[in-house]
């Protein structure tokens, strides 16, 4: 008799989680990132971050990528992104502008490589 019950539980949660969703149920996650690549992508803007220091870093582009992503596809500068931080908060505030910017450069250089090919 248990051994019957707990079939029938396992076979009722395997039929269920074998169902697709209905697309009420459906929802797409877009992040900032997302939305800023893709805006960019439509106005043909493959141009990567850069920070607006003395000493001007392109995170999530490697040594050797560098001059291309510079030369070919441009830079643009996070505002807010400078050498000066006084408070831990602005520390940070710039730790997540620079791992925005890593995500974002990595994805815009992709399109700029393709673009430029």
């Amino acid at each position: 008799m248990y051994s019957k019950r707990l079939a029938a539980i396992v076979s009722a949660i395997l039929i269920t989680a074998c169902q697709p969703s209905s697309p009420s149920q459906t929802t797409a996650v877009v992040s900032p990132v997302d939305t800023e690549v893709f805006q960019a992508r439509k106005n043909n803007d493959f141009r990567v971050y850069g920070t607006s220091g003395r000493n001007i870093t392109i995170p999530g582009i490697s040594n050797e990528d560098r001059s291309f992503a510079v030369e070919q596809c441009g830079i643009k500068f996070m505002k807010g992104t400078g050498d000066v931080i006084k408070t831990p908060e602005q520390r940070q505030e710039r730790k997540e502008k620079v791992a925005y910017m890593k995500s974002y450069n990595q994805r815009i250089f992709v399109l700029c490589k393709q673009k430029k090919a």
